[in-house]
């Protein structure tokens, strides 16, 4: 069973959700996004018509400020304990939404959505090749407090390039059963 990365994609699943339909309250319009394959990608170019932002589920410090703004989603920590007796189930995992923008506002501002309108579980859905959806195994609790930290530049590398303009960093615990 590949858990952690069911768990990692049915995050990114549940940010695109968020971006691509708002919730009212948050007074935003709808957003283009896009994947790993179009930030990857040198010669994609997003449409300037309409707000947009990459999500990804996987491991990058991303280099190229044109690509901008850009949420990477990890699993920071993964405890796997007994959460229900009778059984060695279950356990709290930390996910980290590392949230890249083009200034300190943008980043800010990425952070903050994702933190006030993630909901109070995240569906964790199992990504098998007979159904690329998912199929939805549990609703996972999501655990306060939610985090947000302004992080700071510290491999000279990419200080040098001038590629990471503004980073923050939403943090949050799910229990999960599976």
């Amino acid at each position: 069973m590949l858990l952690g990365r069911n768990i990692r994609k049915s995050a990114r699943d549940r940010v695109v959700d968020l971006f691509e339909s708002p919730p009212v309250e948050s007074e935003l319009n709808p957003f283009n996004v896009y994947t790993e394959v179009e930030y990857r990608d040198d010669t994609f170019i997003p449409p300037q018509d309409r707000a947009f932002i990459y999500v990804i589920s996987a491991r990058i410090l991303p280099s190229n400020a044109a690509k901008y703004p850009v949420v990477v989603i990890d699993l920071a920590e993964r405890r796997w304990q007994s959460e229900e007796m009778g059984n060695r189930k279950g356990g709290i995992v930390t996910l980290d939404f590392e949230c890249f923008g083009r200034n300190t506002g943008e980043s800010n501002d990425i952070a903050d959505f994702i933190a006030r309108f993630m909901g109070t579980t995240l569906p964790i859905r199992d990504y098998a090749a007979a159904n690329p959806s998912g199929t939805i195994l549990e609703y996972a609790p999501i655990l306060e407090p939610i985090d947000i930290d302004a992080m700071e530049v510290m491999a000279e590398s990419v200080q040098f390039t001038g590629a990471v303009l503004a980073w923050d960093r939403v943090r949050m615990k799910i229990m999960t059963l599976q």
